[in-house]
């Protein structure tokens, strides 16, 4: 899951991600609790926890500027290309999307905000023509 690129992965296999961190979880309840099963339980709520997040980062909506942002949140390099963006990028910054995902819920409101404004614009233009 971790080499998939982002693009391609956000779209045909997305829910693996989590049906992953759930049947994982599972498995684990049932072991004796000791120091590698703590901690594979706590990244995976991590994991969990960050899901409505790594959705909200599929970038339907995203522009150039969009992208820039959502990496600054997640300190993802400035040179990585978003073509190039794999899921483990976002999975290795989950620490970060926790702690930004304020900044990241309003990121993706803005987005589809502005996709609504694009929209309205071209709608008015087209009208225009027409009349």
């Amino acid at each position: 899951m971790n080499k998939e690129e982002w693009l391609t992965y956000r779209k045909k296999s997305f829910y693996e991600f989590n049906e992953f961190c759930i049947k994982y979880q599972e498995k684990l309840k049932g072991q004796e609790k000791n120091l590698v099963t703590r901690f594979m339980l706590k990244t995976l709520e991590e994991y969990q926890q960050a899901w409505p997040l790594i959705k909200l980062c599929t970038g339907e909506s995203f522009e150039k500027e969009h992208w820039s942002k959502l990496y600054s949140i997640l300190k993802l390099p400035k040179d990585k290309k978003v073509e190039n963006l794999l899921f483990g990028d976002l999975v290795g910054s989950i620490k970060d999307m926790l702690k930004g995902q304020k900044a990241i819920k309003d990121l993706c409101d803005k987005a589809m905000g502005e996709v609504t404004i694009r929209e309205a614009i071209k709608e008015l233009r087209v009208w225009c023509e027409d009349t």
